[in-house]
């Protein structure tokens, strides 16, 4: 038998509950109906409405956007094209924000049977006048019929399709499994559009299928003629670009392993400059193994420029332990000695010597003399006189003339 002191305690802690289930309810109801306040436009009247329009309006007024977004999505895909005007009749009763999720909701369903009109849509109503919106319609839109979401796309634009649009026709086209995607890409043409498209590809499939079937992909394009040549080259350096963000050993193996080979032409410069923005030193460090030739040359110079752009202190730093005569740091040492100019110019110039190139040298030194010239040019001619640079290698690194009496160009190019 329960003692009258433990009855009374279970009756307390019952009708505790029994409060704050109750508080809670009722705190549900309120804080739905200051939601509706705050979402409903003054001018629907919930009381008059039936039917699919206000359930959309109750659902579009919910307090939670995840429970908002699960039951939209729910009572849309019951909906067809017959529902489209009760639709908009009940987004049109509600105040949202400049590109709220509900419209991509609404533009996804709407293009699945109408995508012209859901995209006019995005161009006229003001809250659905963003991006994500119309990127809504096209994604949907390509899956069912590619050619006419580009078109659309295009046209959308003054010169060019907007890359948000341009990727979401392609990320839709390539959901759908529709053929021809590639052959799409490859006729945008050589400019920017093209390399941006094929970045996107390189990058869904990476995430999609990996980085090894991904690199497949890329090794099996067709080389035949100069068109498909261009491209596989193309994709070669946009595939090793995407790799080396999420697997940098696998994408500096697949740079090494076409270092030689005709699509594999500035592929570790694309690796240097993304893997730079990470791990700048191991860039580094990976390109001073490769091969000496061109190929490393621009890896090195590219990117250590991308690192000195991103990270100025720390690339200055590392520039500055590295032996200026060593082969593999050549290509960077002149963009290190142009920096360094501008705090200590005798030093600059004492690396710029360092340079291996004589063309490239007389480049770096005429850069720093030009600039040193046009604010101390007692300075710079003084250092000039006494340097060991020939009449004729003044000359050009000051864009000169040589003139054909050699003691008359000495004085013409020493004067100050």
């Amino acid at each position: 038998m329960i003692n009258k002191p433990a009855a009374t305690g279970l009756a307390i802690l019952f009708f505790l509950f029994v409060g704050l289930y109750l508080g809670y309810q009722q705190g549900e109801t309120d804080g739905r109906e200051a939601n509706q306040k705050i979402r409903l436009r003054p001018t629907a009247n919930l009381e008059d409405l039936l039917g699919t329009q206000a359930e959309l309006i109750e659902i579009l007024t919910g307090n939670d956007p995840l429970e908002r977004g699960q039951r939209l999505a729910e009572k849309l895909q019951q909906l067809g094209p017959e529902s489209l005007q009760e639709v908009l009749d009940a987004y049109d009763a509600i105040f949202f924000e400049l590109g709220d999720f509900e419209f991509e909701m609404l533009a996804t369903w709407w293009a699945r049977f109408d995508p012209q009109a859901a995209f006019d849509f995005t161009r006229t109503y003001w809250e659905a006048n963003n991006y994500s919106v119309p990127q809504a319609v096209l994604r949907q839109w390509a899956s069912m019929d590619p050619q006419a979401a580009m078109e659309a796309a295009i046209l959308s634009g003054n010169t060019e399709v907007p890359d948000p649009f341009l990727f979401s026709v392609i990320t839709g086209w390539d959901e759908s499994g529709h053929p021809g995607l590639y052959e799409f890409v490859y006729k945008l043409g050589p400019g920017a559009p093209r390399q941006r498209a094929l970045m996107h590809l390189a990058q869904r499939q990476i995430r999609r299928n990996g980085i090894e079937a991904t690199i497949a992909w890329a090794e099996g394009l067709p080389s035949e003629g100069t068109y498909n040549a261009a491209l596989k080259l193309n994709a070669f350096r946009r595939v090793a670009a995407a790799a080396v963000m999420v697997d940098p050993e696998a994408a500096t193996e697949f740079a090494r392993k076409h270092f030689h080979s005709p699509y594999g032409v500035s592929v570790p410069s694309w690796v240097g400059r993304r893997w730079s923005f990470s791990e700048p030193e191991a860039t580094m460090e990976w390109l001073s193994t490769l091969p000496e030739g061109t190929n490393r040359d621009k890896g090195v110079a590219d990117a250590y420029l991308a690192w000195l752009r991103r990270d100025h202190d720390a690339a200055m730093d590392w520039a500055s332990q590295q032996d200026p005569d060593a082969d593999w740091f050549q290509p960077a040492l002149s963009t290190y000695a142009r920096q360094l100019s501008l705090s200590d110019r005798p030093r600059a110039l004492e690396l710029a010597a360092y340079v291996d190139h004589p063309d490239y040298r007389l480049i770096t030194i005429g850069r720093i003399l030009r600039t040193w010239l046009r604010e101390d040019p007692l300075a710079a001619r003084s250092w000039m006189k006494n340097s060991t640079l020939t009449i004729e290698e003044r000359a050009r690194v000051l864009n000169q003339t040589v003139a054909p009496n050699s003691s008359e160009a000495s004085v013409q190019l020493e004067s100050p």
